[in-house]
């Protein structure tokens, strides 16, 4: 797949639609979690790390952390004293045929 070259720490991307993601929620315990969602359109995020040649998908952080995170985690989980975020998990082929790279911020 030629999209994973491409993709890389760092780089940024707006959802052109409303668009469905996988997410991850990181406990400061021996547990995770996650689920699917839907993140709304013009949803900014950072790839978080190279993917590696083999990967299928991306850990992604939206800019708007709060506002996903909202929409994304249970409420529960949120006011969890050992809730410790979340991350987006966004499939390359998506990012590269759905998304558009934008500037990096200044």
């Amino acid at each position: 797949m030629g999209t994973a070259t491409t993709i890389r720490k760092g780089q940024r991307y707006r959802t052109r639609a409303p668009m469905e993601i996988l997410y991850t929620t990181q406990w400061y315990a021996p547990f995770t979690g996650g689920g699917r969602g839907i993140v709304p359109a013009g949803t900014v995020f950072v790839v978080e790390h190279d993917p590696p040649p083999a990967a299928r998908a991306a850990a992604c952080r939206p800019e708007n952390g709060r506002e996903i995170e909202a929409l994304l985690i249970p409420e529960e989980d949120r006011r969890s004293k050992k809730y410790g975020g979340f991350t987006l998990v966004i499939d390359l082929e998506v990012i590269g045929g759905q998304c558009d790279a934008v500037e990096p911020s200044r």
